[in-house]
């Protein structure tokens, strides 16, 4: 069991686990610029992640989410001052956020640009090749709920690669593939259903809790 599942589970949030290998493939250079952008070395300490390639913005890093009473007033949302004073997120914060991400919670911008959650968790590399100006790097990572599919059609997109992602999801038999980069007509389709589906179930919820 690694980290993520023990910190999860202190918070009752316990995910069903993805297990995704990837096949990355493409000329040299491209990807390079990838494996630079996803590592980092920190005293010697390397480390890749994917989400670095469309990171959270700043301004939602900085929000809190959940139930907090202030001013004998519950919210949603907060943030804390630098000199460390809790603030609620104020209406019309929220909708410039909204106007300009499409959400002003972190978790929701994930699953709207990621596909899920978190994104890629513990991520290594398990087999590294050049060969006739190809590279071909494979990468094992979890992730929460399913694959982030919208994070690896946009790096294939947006770095010009193959990625080949077989992935299987606890509770499940059979591993899945899916082949990327996708056309531009799927890539609308899936992303615009997806995030339409997630303001419904948003929606639903909010409806329930009032």
């Amino acid at each position: 069991m690694n980290k993520w599942n023990l910190d999860l589970r202190k918070r009752g949030r316990m995910p069903n686990w993805t297990n995704n290998v990837i096949e990355i493939t493409g000329n040299i250079d491209d990807v390079n610029k990838l494996m630079n952008d996803i590592t980092t070395n920190d005293d010697n300490e390397i480390t890749y992640k994917l989400t670095k390639t469309k990171p959270i913005p700043d301004e939602l890093q900085k929000i809190r989410e959940g139930r907090r009473t202030i001013d004998d007033i519950s919210y949603d949302v907060w943030y804390e001052d630098d000199d460390g004073t809790v603030r609620p997120m104020m209406d019309i914060t929220k909708q410039e956020l909204i106007d300009k991400y499409g959400t002003y919670k972190s978790l929701d911008w994930q699953y709207r640009n990621w596909g899920t959650k978190w994104g890629d968790c513990d991520t290594q590399v398990l087999e590294d090749t050049t060969k006739d100006n190809k590279r071909e790097v494979k990468l094992a990572f979890d992730s929460a709920w399913g694959e982030p599919f919208m994070l690896l059609n946009d790096i294939a997109r947006d770095y010009k690669l193959n990625i080949i992602n077989t992935h299987l999801t606890e509770f499940e038999y059979d591993s899945e593939q899916t082949n990327y980069p996708w056309t531009d007509d799927k890539t609308t389709d899936v992303y615009d259903d997806f995030r339409d589906a997630l303001s419904s179930t948003k929606k639903m919820i909010d409806d329930m809790v009032r």
